[in-house]
């Protein structure tokens, strides 16, 4: 008989590389599968007004104190996502094999340009899915997950991810004893779930002050890349609290 005391013992057979099974749920939870199998069986569309002007005072004194940098609302938007999914890591779970899984990697998917010029909905039916990466270094040891939108370079895309250390505590929303950084990756440029070469150390790491304390302290967290007078910079979220920006060196 399979109970759920016994499910512990289980979860080596479940083993991915892109997640872990989701063994503590509650009983409500364990039976969502059940009830929507398809990966996008919860997805519901509807109209909601969003009050920005906070967000637009936040922009406009940005823009006064730096004024070599221009944020927008887009970027506001970027690291909120970002800050969601590290409060509330259970929205960035998924299902396999009737199985509840804390992703851990990246995975990339696919919809049909032509598709979504007809209908964006299709923009919520997503195919041919792909692992691209998963923890493999020391600063990735709790799990990984993705950054900004991929770049192009000549060498295919350039990705920022983050890598997670420390120890996750299910049930709390702010972690405490965590520590976040980013890395970079090159993808294929015809195949992007095909990595070519990725760092084996952060090329960010939590340093200074408003980077080390905070709602969630000792995180950086890539969420944008934007480009001014033809130098590229990375705008990333300091410690849940503050945005940040740091400029891209590289060969041209």
């Amino acid at each position: 008989m399979l109970t759920l005391a016994s499910l512990p013992a289980l979860a080596g057979a479940w083993a991915r590389p892109d997640g872990h099974a989701t063994i503590e749920v509650p009983g409500y939870r364990r039976f969502m599968p059940a009830l929507m199998p398809t990966r996008n069986g919860s997805v519901v569309f509807f109209d909601r007004v969003v009050e920005v002007a906070v967000a637009e005072r936040f922009v406009a004194e940005t823009r006064a104190a730096h004024p070599d940098l221009h944020p927008t609302l887009f970027h506001v938007v970027l690291w909120s996502l970002g800050r969601m999914f590290d409060r509330h890591p259970h929205l960035n779970r998924f299902l396999a094999g009737g199985q509840l899984y804390d992703r851990d990697g990246i995975w990339i998917s696919f919809v049909p340009l032509a598709a979504a010029q007809a209908d964006l909905g299709a923009l919520t039916l997503w195919s041919q899915h792909r692992f691209v990466a998963g923890p493999e270094f020391a600063y990735e040891e709790l799990k990984i997950g993705g950054g900004p939108a991929p770049l192009w370079v000549p060498e295919g895309w350039l990705v920022f991810h983050h890598g997670v250390t420390g120890e996750l505590i299910r049930g709390f929303a702010q972690q405490q004893h965590v520590n976040y950084a980013a890395g970079a990756m090159i993808l294929d440029a015809d195949r992007p779930w095909h990595v070519v070469c990725r760092t084996s150390t952060p090329v960010l790491e939590p340093e200074t002050a408003d980077e080390r304390s905070g709602i969630v302290p000792n995180v950086v967290f890539p969420t944008a890349i934007e480009t001014f007078d033809g130098v590229y910079y990375l705008f990333y979220g300091m410690a849940d609290s503050k945005i940040g920006v740091a400029r891209i060196d590289g060969p041209s």
